[in-house]
């Protein structure tokens, strides 16, 4: 190469490393810059959290593409400069900054690379659990649905924030009042001056909905287990004709990041509460709170076997969508049951049915 072509080519390449990185403009709440706003995004904010850095000339929080003043000292894990979390260009992460991913939510620009969920399968990672405070219930009723994290047998280690995907029945939920959420007040993923950032989006269209939680103090949480928050739900009338109803709810993509954005891997969960029209059926027994019913064996491939105290009817078997699966159940002895579920690939199912004097709803896990 001669002399000439070399002084050229450094030239460029150091003209190229005075100018910002990839790309010399952000998009308010795009904070890890991959082209769409969401959830995670919080994430990332909770790790710059409390940081400051150069001002952005006329910053402000509009969806548009604005040029990036000058670097922060600050990168975050990966080498992302901290100047893309500074959404509203004050030259500090604060709340204000979580208002940018509010309100630019799910807004897309350039190409977009999809976040990384990190789903477990059962039994290879911690848990992160749907526990609905009822699960049969009357029309009208208001139902709590707890989240918690991890169990004293798999307890959660260097938790610093979670993001995760939630679809539900919306139909069966009241139109004003739809889905909230809130936080649990001190916590064990709470720091030591209990500051937490949260972010809910549900749509009630399309019966989705995105929430975030993360730490500020870029430090993870001790080891520890249990709620983080809770769902409250009001439940809408059910189909005229239909003396019984089921609300699916699932955790269909979850992604929890340690405090460098080490992603964690958690077996997610889904909920269904049974909804019935008839007050006896919704009565407290012994058939909705499982104890004298057995499923077995499960997991198993089937056929499975379900003893019951109590006589059942009205059998059914749902998937994780809340698609119906056709079951045959044949009685083969006073109170047991041969349930064959012919044809259903394996996965997570939900068998629902009832007694004289209540409802019940048993997850069943048909393997390969």
């Amino acid at each position: 190469m001669n002399t000439g072509l070399r002084h050229l080519l450094i030239f460029i390449l150091a003209f190229r490393f005075l100018l910002p990185a990839d790309a010399q403009e952000m998009w308010p709440g795009d904070v890890n810059n991959n082209g769409i706003v969401n959830g995670v995004d919080l994430l990332y904010l909770g790790l710059a959290y409390n940081s400051e850095g150069p001002e952005r000339t006329n910053g402000d929080t509009e969806w548009q593409a604005q040029p990036i003043t000058a670097f922060w000292p600050q990168s975050f894990p990966g080498g992302l400069n901290y100047a893309y979390a500074d959404g509203d260009g004050d030259g500090s992460i604060d709340d204000d900054d979580k208002d940018a991913i509010e309100e630019n939510f799910s807004l897309t620009h350039g190409t977009v690379t999809p976040d990384v969920y990190a789903n477990a399968a059962p039994g290879t990672a911690p848990r992160i659990f749907l526990e609905p405070g009822a699960t049969v219930v009357q029309e009208g009723a208001q139902v709590s649905v707890g989240i918690s994290i991890g169990d004293l047998s798999m307890p959660m280690n260097n938790f610093y924030g979670i993001a995760f995907k939630l679809s539900y029945d919306a139909e069966l939920l009241a139109d004003d009042d739809g889905i909230e959420y809130a936080g649990e007040a001190n916590s064990w993923i709470s720091a030591a001056d209990g500051e937490i950032e949260e972010l809910f989006i549900p749509d009630e269209t399309t019966g989705t909905a995105e929430l975030a939680v993360t730490r500020t103090n870029q430090q993870a949480a001790p080891a520890g287990s249990g709620r983080i928050g809770a769902f409250s739900i009001i439940i809408e009338d059910i189909i005229v004709g239909l003396s019984v109803d089921t609300l699916n709810i699932r955790i269909d993509s979850v992604l929890l990041l340690d405090h460098e954005l080490g992603a964690i891997p958690l077996v997610p969960d889904s909920a269904m509460i049974i909804i019935a029209r008839d007050p006896k059926a919704v009565s407290a027994t012994s058939a909705t709170d499982g104890t004298q019913l057995q499923l077995f064996p499960n997991p198993g491939k089937g056929p499975f076997f379900l003893r019951s105290g109590q006589p059942l009817s009205g059998f059914s078997l749902h998937d994780k969508l809340g698609r119906r699966i056709p079951v045959a159940v044949s009685q083969r002895t006073p109170g047991l049951y041969q349930i064959r579920a012919t044809g259903a690939p394996p996965g997570l199912y939900f068998l629902t049915g009832c007694s004289p004097e209540g409802c019940f709803s048993k997850k069943v896990l048909i393997q390969p």
